[in-house]
Parts: structure tokens; C-alpha cells; sequence
């Protein structure tokens, strides 16, 4: 145990964070675990070992680190922080294919009213031309741009993605017609039915 103890690791400062820290690596023997499982399943009289939330919330239970710190034959090792970037060193980072294409269909609807956005894609629909393999990745790309798609929608209508005035005033026009649209309907069904408009 003082072999064990002198390998503890001590705080250090953290200059990214601000914080003095210390991390370690705690290994068990896999074997020693399952026993140790086993019997907490057993000791654990009301546990049903069909259901698999028991083995979830055991394992979770052993799992603590707490409880092998004073188990002998438990390994700790000291993990040494990889040393943080330096700050005037700008960090790039590779997007994702799914970020490119959120950030194209953006400026692509920019400009659009959004009552078109979820029937527009930069997709078009697969040719049946195309072997399996390639109409199915066609297919993928469309469902991503959909998906994306109504996103962008419920951001321009929460006020958190803002689109051209021009497409502003095309979205209010739209509107204004189908509830114009809808209002006349509503009133030729008030007329046939009983004979007056509503006014």
C-alpha cells in the first residue's frame, strides 16, 4: 500500500482552467470485478437478473471509484494533463460533412420564403438509373437536408435565424393569402349553410 500511496498523484496548476487538478487511472483486475458484481446481485435479494436496468444500476454501484480505493490489487496510475494549445495559436478544426451542408442550405434559404424551405433540396430525387448503394446515399443526403431544413424553420420562427427582407415580405404576402383563403372559405360555408355571410 506505500508503493501504492507514493504513485498518488499531487494537484498541479492548470493554467487553461485556473484550477489546480490531478487525475488518475484506477485498474481492476476483470476478474476481481465480476466477483465482486456477483455478489452484489446476490446480496441484492429483490434484483431480478432478467431485467437489464438490475445490471445496469449493479455495475454502475460497484463502478465507483470510491470503493476500490483501499482494495488491495487495485493499480493507480497518474495521468499526466496534455499541456493546453497556447492561446494565440488559432485551433482548426475539421467540419463535419452534416455542418458544410447546414451551413450551405443556410444561405441557400437565406433568400427564400420559408414556406418553400421544406420542399427545396440540393439534392435531386435519385435516379433509378443509379445502383442500390448510390441511390441510397442520395436518398440519406435528402432525408439530412429535411431534417436540417425544419430545424432552420423553427430557429426563423423562435427569431433566432434571421432571412432577406425580400423573403420576409414574400413570407408575409403568403400568409396573408392563405388566411384570406381561409376566411372566405369559412364564409361561403356560413352562406350555403344558413344563408348569411359573416360579417
Amino acid at each position: 500500500m506505500t508503493e501504492q500511496k507514493s504513485k498518488e498523484p499531487t494537484l498541479s496548476f492548470n493554467r487553461a482552467t485556473g484550477y489546480y487538478e490531478g487525475t488518475i487511472t484506477v485498474q481492476v483486475n476483470a476478474e476481481i470485478f465480476r466477483r465482486l458484481l456477483l455478489r452484489a446481485v446476490e446480496e441484492d435479494e429483490s434484483a431480478d437478473l432478467t431485467d437489464p436496468e438490475t445490471w445496469v444500476r449493479v455495475i454502475a454501484r460497484v463502478g465507483k471509484i470510491m470503493n476500490w480505493l483501499d482494495k488491495p490489487n487495485v493499480k493507480f496510475t497518474p495521468v499526466t494533463p496534455a499541456s493546453p494549445e497556447p492561446i494565440d495559436k488559432p485551433v482548426e478544426q475539421k467540419k463535419t460533412q452534416t455542418e458544410l451542408l447546414r451551413e450551405e442550405l443556410r444561405e441557400k434559404v437565406r433568400n427564400m420564403p420559408p414556406h418553400q424551405w421544406l420542399d427545396f433540396r440540393l439534392t435531386p430525387i435519385p435516379s433509378k438509373d443509379l445502383d442500390r448503394k448510390e441511390q441510397q446515399r442520395f436518398s440519406n443526403r435528402r432525408h439530412d437536408e429535411k431534417v436540417i431544413l425544419e430545424r432552420l424553420l423553427e430557429e426563423w420562427e423562435d427569431g433566432q435565424f434571421q432571412i432577406s427582407q425580400e423573403a420576409e415580405e414574400q413570407e408575409r404576402i403568403y400568409r396573408q393569402s392563405c388566411q384570406d383563403a381561409v376566411i372566405e372559405t369559412v364564409e361561403h360555408v356560413a352562406e350555403a349553410v344558413n344563408g348569411n355571410r359573416f360579417h
